[in-house]
């Protein structure tokens, strides 16, 4: 079984959730953990910005 840490910033996009609803059914992977950002994800998809604390 894979171990699988998923690393998001879970928002307003759908992406991540399914992501996170394939991973909790998946029983080929185990999830060991999930780290979430928060901030501004509009500027981090469209360029590269360094990650900020919040």
């Amino acid at each position: 079984m894979e171990k699988v840490l998923l690393d998001t910033d879970i928002g307003g996009d759908i992406d991540d959730a399914i992501c996170l609803a394939y991973l909790l059914k998946e029983p080929r992977r185990e999830l060991i953990g999930i780290t979430t950002v928060c901030g501004e994800a509009e500027k981090r998809r469209s360029k590269k910005i360094p990650m900020r604390s919040c």
